[in-house]
């Protein structure tokens, strides 16, 4: 879907805006990107695992949401299911515990899944970089209009006018 809206998006740009070129303005974003994906991969030690160590709270642990979270879960071997409170509670639960010393309860079953090998993971990771560059660079508009909002340029968001009232001519 992300590959879709880029490209209509690119092309509206070059029919819209003709003389302006849209590379030079794609590589602002494309290198905050790149930095912003460079820090989060490296900040994640063992891939996703998170160092619970560095975690005052439980609350520190909702700030990262869902996403973040249950890659931390599947990462560590744990259930990744609930809302945002009951993956934060289970992965707090587990700080200082070593693997060996887990409670059963909250690990996952064994996926039947076969595992994917190493090339097969880095396409996998080179895709969803790709996908998540894309949606980086997705303007404003778009995120509205995914909303069904419609916002002008100086930011102000149109009331819907009501339809005026037919009139009923008798012949």
């Amino acid at each position: 879907h992300a590959a879709a809206v880029d490209a209509y998006l690119s092309d509206f740009w070059k029919r819209t805006q003709p003389l302006v070129p849209l590379e030079p303005l794609l590589d602002d974003a494309s290198k905050a990107f790149e930095a912003k994906w460079a820090a989060e991969q490296s900040a994640a030690p063992a891939g996703n695992a998170l160092d619970l160590s560095k975690f005052g709270a439980e609350e520190e642990l909702r700030a990262l949401g869902l996403d973040r979270l249950k890659r931390a879960l599947v990462a560590l071997g744990l259930k990744c299911g609930g809302d945002v409170n009951a993956r934060a509670r289970r992965l707090w639960s587990v700080r200082g515990v070593a693997p060996g010393d887990i409670d059963p309860k909250l690990k996952a079953k064994a996926s039947k899944k076969r595992p994917r090998d190493d090339a097969a993971g880095a396409a996998a990771a080179a895709a969803q970089l790709e996908d998540d560059a894309r949606r980086e660079r997705r303007p404003r508009a778009v995120e509205d209009a995914e909303r069904g909002e419609e916002r002008r340029h100086d930011g102000v968001v149109p009331r819907e006018e009501p339809e005026p009232p037919r009139s009923v001519t008798r012949e």
